[in-house]
C-alpha cells in the first residue's frame, strides 16, 4: 500500500496516509485515508489558500466542528434528519 508520509491529516494531524485510488481527472492528487481517524482527503492538499470548506454528508457535524476549531470557516450539509437535529443542537 502507497503510504504518503509528508501529509498531514485536517482531521487528527496523523502524517502517515495510506493510498486509496487515482483522482478521475488528475495525475497529481490521490484519494488518502488516515489510518488513526479514518479521515479521506485529497492528497497533497490543494496548495491555495482555502476560503471556506463545505463538506456534503456531515452527519453528526463533527468534521464541521474540528475545522471550525482549526480556524476554518465551515458549512456542512446533511440530508440525514435524525443526523442534522443533533448535529444542530451541537452547534
Amino acid at each position: 500500500m502507497l503510504e504518503f508520509t509528508k501529509q498531514v491529516s485536517m482531521l487528527c494531524s496523523n502524517v502517515s496516509l495510506h493510498f486509496i485510488n487515482n483522482l478521475r481527472d488528475d495525475n497529481t492528487h490521490f484519494a488518502a485515508e488516515c489510518p488513526s481517524c479514518g479521515h479521506v482527503q485529497i492528497t497533497p492538499l490543494p496548495s491555495i489558500d482555502i476560503l471556506k470548506i463545505l463538506e456534503i454528508g456531515s452527519g453528526y457535524g463533527w468534521f464541521v466542528e474540528k475545522m471550525e476549531k482549526k480556524g476554518f470557516s465551515v458549512d456542512g450539509i446533511e440530508l440525514g434528519m435524525e443526523k442534522s437535529i443533533l448535529a444542530q443542537k451541537r452547534a
